[in-house]
């Protein structure tokens, strides 16, 4: 629902404004993601929260939407699970206590997926596990955490500016089809495809890549939103706290176009999409191995897969830049209808 101008902004009525902050524990933690307890054993990478206020400033009904992503294995939300202090409710009432003009239908919190963050709910390690952990409890976590959110979410209010948006559509190889089928029908999660009895893998793949790219009044890049059928788990487990490949992502996207940029990651619906090869896989490890010679291991799992997918995902958000700065929308118009 947006309308083009030729000015730079003169007539635009969208204002912008972005924040980033880092969630990294500086204590042990559990970590989300797997059945058994992982307290963590360091830091490889940060994780962070990322946040994008969008509002329009003109018409008889202004918009406004505050985006968030986390770098969390998911984001609890009262509201589905029937307690009031999980981490989404807890964030969302904190952000509308500062900003009391946005109410909670227009804060939209997601999490990347990744299995190396930080435990967040109402639980401490007895409730989890039936014995207390020398660890910040995952109620702790959540209290840490949330605030941050808040923060963010304020800060990326507080510093809107006048400003364009630009919507464009990629794709990028970051997920497989994890199910595959047995001759006899039984599907499997993973395992080996040069299985005697291995049939087929299961069912579609989506490797689209939505993407929003905002600009400031002089049509300079200030962040993109990434939006992909891929959870963070080219690395997948461990012991160490780690955004997996949106780090490798965020970092080569900032070499390439500008230090300053905000990235906000989204997880779309993956359920049955992974970051792991099944087929191809010896292919895909001598790529690793002559793309990043001497990096730690090949295959699933490690540190050259989550390499190639972020350079799958910064190609992606990179290819059609060109295009999306000749395709600035400076304008919000509630009247022109249609579907997008």
């Amino acid at each position: 629902k947006s309308e083009k101008t030729d000015s730079k902004n003169d007539q635009g009525n969208l204002f912008i404004g972005w924040a980033s902050e880092d969630i990294t524990p500086d204590k042990p933690v559990l970590l989300h993601g797997q059945f058994p307890a992982r307290i963590s054993e360091g830091v490889r990478d940060p994780v962070t929260v990322t946040a994008l206020a969008i509002e329009s400033v003109s018409g008889s009904s202004p918009e406004k939407v505050i985006m968030i992503s986390c770098d969390l294995v998911v984001i609890s939300d009262g509201t589905r699970s029937g307690s009031s202090d999980n981490l989404g409710v807890k964030a969302r009432d904190s952000i509308k206590k500062s900003i009391p003009e946005i109410s909670a239908e227009q804060i939209i919190i997601n999490a990347t997926h990744t299995h190396t963050a930080p435990y967040c709910s109402s639980e401490d390690t007895k409730d989890l596990y039936g014995i207390e952990l020398d660890v910040m409890s995952p109620a702790e976590c959540q209290e840490y955490v949330a605030e941050l959110i808040s923060k963010a979410a304020e800060r990326a209010w507080k510093v809107r500016k006048p400003g364009g948006i630009s919507f464009g559509l990629s794709h990028a190889v970051a997920s497989h089809n994890r199910l595959w089928s047995h001759f006899s029908g039984e599907t499997t999660k993973r395992g080996n495809t040069n299985a005697e009895d291995f049939s087929h893998i299961e069912g579609y793949e989506d490797h689209s890549v939505n993407l929003l790219y905002t600009w400031d009044a002089n049509r300079d890049l200030t962040g993109v939103v990434i939006n992909l059928a891929s959870p963070s788990q080219a690395l997948g487990g461990g012991h160490l706290i780690s955004a997996d490949y949106w780090h490798e992502a965020r970092g080569e996207l900032r070499n390439r176009l500008k230090k300053d940029i905000f990235i906000l990651p989204q997880c779309s619906p993956a359920g049955d999409q992974a970051p792991h090869i099944l087929v191809g896989l010896k292919a895909e490890e001598r790529m690793q191995k002559l793309m990043f010679p001497g990096i730690e291991g090949t295959g699933n799992d490690c540190m050259g897969r989550r390499k190639q997918v972020a350079l799958r995902v910064v190609d992606a958000v990179t290819t059609i830049l060109p295009y999306m700065k000749e395709n600035i929308e400076w304008e919000y118009n509630e009247d022109n209808g249609g579907d997008d």
